[in-house]
């Protein structure tokens, strides 16, 4: 039995996943796009986080404090990792997914940033334990273990991909305030994560399932805003943006071409009644002229 669970674990969470973005990554011509930028984004995340910074301030009395404090270092990383990923994110979709926008593609963008946090901190260790020696040696009252890390696995798959889109479509309508819930609710899944069975010394299975409805809920949200028809469609037969973002541009476009003509229409009628006032003495004066030659040519 605890080899049947360590199986089904890589499976579900490496196997599968990987060949998911293999097979994107192959019909779309610009695939690689959102899969590279997603997992970039969170390994330099992990890496600043868990390597970079800790290198840098490991001599420092207040660092040391930190890591002894245990809650507090918690809600500190929790907060830091949050907003790196936020800023790294933000960069992405700026300066390198901004023209190549769509939801399906927002959507792979965060299911890859599931992916590579569940395979390093569940994904890899499962097929470490399964190839070495020590898997045998797996007491089989923790098989529960290795089965509420899959089902969390599973969750931070669905909750990035729906992160991702929310963040795709902030960027793309520039609501900065939607990027802060993005950075949040990061935050909040790490911190309640990190703190619940080891701080708080809750049940796992209540942990369990209050991701599993988040995720619920998160994959319903998904289905009315990804066209997941896209996902496996040839880049050729997709638009390059997304269909609601076209509508709101052409009905911007034509309220400024209205604007545009409403304004050349009132300059020419104020030109043609300043032409029409300008030329009336004119007139005026040709016709006082004219009744002065008539008037003199009988005299002469």
């Amino acid at each position: 039995m605890v080899l049947f669970s360590q199986i089904v674990l890589v499976i579900l969470t490496l196997l599968v996943p990987f060949v998911m973005t293999v097979s994107y990554t192959y019909i779309k011509d610009n695939g690689w796009r959102p899969v590279v930028f997603g997992i970039l984004e969170m390994i330099s995340t992990l890496v600043l986080v868990r390597l970079i910074l800790p290198l840098i301030f490991i001599q420092s009395d207040w660092f040391v404090s930190l890591i002894n404090n245990e809650a507090l270092f918690n809600m500190v990383y929790s907060i830091v990792f949050a907003l790196l990923l936020t800023l790294l994110n933000w960069v992405a979709f700026r300066f390198h997914l901004q023209n190549n926008f769509l939801s399906s593609k927002a959507v792979v963008f965060g299911f890859e940033q599931g992916f590579a946090y569940e395979a390093l901190f569940v994904g890899f260790i499962g097929l470490s334990s399964l190839l070495s020696s020590a898997s045998a040696d797996i007491d089989p009252a923790q098989i529960g273990g290795l089965w509420y890390a899959l089902g969390e696995a599973m969750c931070i798959l669905v909750l990035f991909a729906g992160m991702g889109v929310q963040f795709g479509q902030a960027m793309e309508k520039k609501k900065y305030i939607q990027l802060g819930a993005c950075a949040l609710e990061v935050f909040l899944l790490l911190y309640i994560g990190s703190c619940w069975y080891t701080l708080w010394k809750l049940p796992r299975w209540i942990l369990m399932a209050c991701m599993t409805v988040a995720a619920i809920l998160t994959a319903w949200w998904l289905k009315g805003k990804v066209d997941w028809s896209m996902l496996y469609k040839s880049e050729a037969n997709e638009p390059q943006e997304d269909p609601e973002y076209l509508k709101e541009l052409e009905e911007y476009e034509k309220e400024r071409q209205a604007r545009r003509a409403a304004k050349a229409k009132a300059e020419a009628s104020a030109s043609s009644q300043t032409s029409s006032s300008s030329s009336t003495p004119t007139g005026t004066a040709s016709s006082h002229s004219a009744g002065s030659d008539s008037t003199a040519n009988p005299a002469d």
